[in-house]
């Protein structure tokens, strides 16, 4: 996310040498720059440790014996600041003032650091900013503007809705903010002891013009203020360090203390009235400094009833990650979780046994008594244990993360699921239908899936017999937009999933299309067993076109009795009896398979629904 480089400075014998050099090889004038640059990414720079200020971790360097410490950069994002047309009328911008500050006195070890005195500041936009503003990236220019020694990054557009896009992902909390934000490269020219040095940066923090609350707090990464933290296996229980109301020091040196409580626990109220606007509250699980899972909480009504338990409540769920958690059809969903086994912070629906257990996650104070929950046990509590995706924990769900957070952040407007079109169909919480089709209805699966037609949707938001999404049509766009990672085909009866597949869309997005998706090698997870990423003589949405087996994953072909798949959507009546026993006279029929390497025809079941959807 940084880099740092080197300037040597020349002397004006060189810079004429130099120019000598140049107009002989390339026979053409050029003017010496007074400097030359050589990166130092992979030599020379050392970085030796990590100061907090203003709430972010700024990092010291030392440089061939130079100790320098990066300044505090951040965007600050005025309330007041609006789109505006430009004075000739060819277009639209908006500017963010940039804010660049230094640590007084900056000492490490008791060793004085130097500060980079920035000169001037360069900004562009990187290529994967595309995602951000859809396809009118084209109409987004992005430079520095210094005015009255105040530098600030502008941002100018033909189109008022691709500006309004990007100044609402920098202003308010949505969830392309952190994408868009990404997608920006500063570059800072500077000075330190008489040498001149450069910093690239991909990440700075964006921070609001009024006041923040609680100077003296812990606040981190610019704008969380934190509430609660732990580390998995320090030996502490989460549950009575969350409730004990223990008095913690603030670490100085931008470190994260292994456990920390805030007193704002003990008076919820008072601290969610000391600003006007939207409070949310967040947990969230992380790896090293990757969120990995995360429930965002809204705590900005009945504030006068909310208290450090109360807020941990389904009804108040306002956004998670890595998939929907829902509001409804928990057996657990509270602090104090399951006493029995000390499952806290538990988040669950159902219990069905250890192999079928459900939920999101979980931080266990001892060792749990399931292999979804003691995976991660290293002999010391808490363990911090997450699902990757819907369903149940030992389907190759169930992870391990290495921090617990609960902190507070301010936003302006609520966290949206994403910037798709309204005509998007959302069902089941925030689940966003690509596709579906009943058994027995009459029309092909394959066929009504591949073409372009427009389907209502319900206004019950009921599934109808057969719908397909305008969405597929570009699906790259579809899911950059979203924010989803999966999307989920799926086989049910009775409206209950019997067989599903999840495909992982989070990488290589960019060739996703209408059959990409549905690869072997995104396969992440399967139910009821994992269908595995190889070994397969069909894994295609057109299938085996010969007998019109589609969606087909099939591992091998061995006569009728012998042929062993996955599951087939057959849009015909098909040759052998694994499938055509369920024929009823109209396609399609879908068929799944029960229990792996076992021969379609001797476990084989069928399913009264097909969907595929983003999550």
């Amino acid at each position: 996310r940084f880099r740092w480089e080197k300037f040597f400075p020349l002397d004006s014998q060189t810079c004429v040498n130099m120019k000598f050099l140049i107009l002989l090889l390339l026979a053409t004038t050029s003017a010496c720059s007074a400097f030359m640059s050589v990166n130092f990414q992979d030599s020379g720079v050392v970085e030796t440790g990590r100061l907090n200020y203003k709430g972010v971790k700024l990092r010291s360097f030392s440089i061939d014996g130079l100790e320098v410490l990066e300044p505090y950069i951040a965007l600050q994002a005025s309330e007041k600041a609006k789109v505006r047309k430009t004075p000739v009328g060819n277009g639209y911008y908006f500017s963010v003032p940039l804010i660049v500050d230094y640590k007084p006195n900056a000492t490490l070890r008791d060793k004085p650091l130097g500060k980079m005195t920035i000169m001037s500041v360069s900004v562009k936009l990187r290529q994967s900013l595309v995602g951000g503003c859809r396809k009118n990236c084209s109409d987004l220019t992005v430079t520095n503007l210094r005015k009255r020694n105040q530098q600030s990054v502008l941002f100018r557009c033909r189109r008022r809705s691709v500006c309004q896009r990007i100044f609402n992902a920098l202003h308010f909390r949505t969830t392309s903010s952190d994408f868009i934000r990404s997608a920006m490269e500063f570059t800072f020219f500077g000075v330190s002891n008489g040498r001149s040095l450069r910093l690239t940066k991909s990440w700075v923090p964006v921070v609001k013009t009024s006041s923040r609350p609680y100077s003296d707090e812990l606040w981190f990464e610019g704008d969380k203020l934190l509430l609660f933290t732990i580390k998995a296996g320090c030996g502490a229980s989460a549950y009575e360090s969350y409730n004990d109301e223990h008095r913690y020091s603030i670490p100085t040196d931008g470190t994260l203390p292994e456990v920390y409580r805030s007193q704002l626990l003990d008076d919820l109220p008072s601290a969610l009235a000391t600003r006007s606007g939207n409070w949310e509250m967040v947990a969230e699980m992380r790896v090293g400094d990757d969120r990995v899972a995360q429930v965002v909480f809204d705590v900005s009504k009945n504030r006068d009833s909310i208290d450090k338990t109360s807020w941990f409540n389904r009804r108040n769920v306002k956004s998670s990650y890595p998939f929907w958690v829902g509001r409804s059809n928990f057996n657990f969903f509270s602090i104090a979780g399951n006493g029995k086994y000390k499952r806290r912070f538990f988040i669950n629906n159902k219990y069905g046994g250890c192999a079928a257990d459900e939920g999101f996650w979980t931080v266990s104070d001892v060792k749990d008594p399931c292999p979804w929950g003691n995976g991660g046990w290293n002999g010391r509590v808490p363990t911090l244990v997450y699902n990757k995706y819907p369903g149940k924990y030992q389907n190759r769900g169930a992870a391990y993360a290495d921090r617990f957070f609960i902190y507070l952040r301010y936003s302006s407007v609520p966290a949206a699921s994403g910037s798709l079109p309204e005509k998007s169909f959302k069902f089941e919480g925030n689940k966003i239908l690509l596709f579906t089709i009943k058994s027995g209805i009459g029309k092909g699966a394959y066929s009504t899936f591949s073409t372009k037609q427009t389907y209502p949707i319900p206004a019950d938001k009921s599934l109808p017999n057969v719908y397909r999404s305008d969405l597929l049509d570009n699906l790259a766009d579809t899911v950059i937009e979203s924010g989803k990672k999966f999307i989920v085909a799926e086989m049910r009866v009775k409206n209950k999933p019997v067989s599903q597949v999840f495909f992982d869309v989070s990488v290589r997005r960019r060739s996703l299309n209408l059959h990409s998706w549905f690869s072997a090698s995104r396969v992440v997870s399967s139910s009821p067993y994992f269908v595995g990423s190889t070994g397969f003589n069909f894994f295609a949405p057109q299938g085996d076109a010969r007998y019109s087996r589609r969606f087909f994953i099939s591992n091998r072909y061995g006569g009728c009795n012998g042929d062993t798949a996955f599951w087939a959507v057959s849009d015909k009546k098909d040759p052998c009896p694994w499938s055509n026993r369920f024929w009823t006279g109209k396609a399609p029929v879908l068929v799944y398979n029960t229990k792996q390497n076992s021969p379609t025809y001797r476990t084989g079941a069928k399913a009264d629904r097909f969907l595929i959807y983003l999550v």
